[in-house]
């Protein structure tokens, strides 16, 4: 009997989106263009600038940033 006879290994799938292009798993790629990843994005759109994706990938950075800025009436402004 070795050392490691009793030690149980137990696994399970990442909970998050898989990207398509490398596979990872990660939480990003739920609002991106085609579900990448964050990091792949940033390599189609900085590698390949005249890739076919790059107008796509470019519109949902903008659409997050839209929703991430404030609109009017909210909290701290005064009225």
């Amino acid at each position: 009997m070795s050392a490691c006879d009793d030690i149980v290994l137990t696994g399970r799938k990442h909970p998050g989106v898989k990207c398509p292009r490398c596979w990872k798993r990660t939480g990003e790629g739920r609002l991106n263009f085609d579900g990448l990843c964050d990091a792949c994005c940033e390599v189609i759109c900085h590698d390949y600038p005249a890739h076919e994706s790059v107008p796509g990938i470019l519109a949902a950075y903008a659409a997050q940033r839209a929703q991430a800025l404030p609109t009017n009436g909210a909290a701290g402004d005064v009225g």
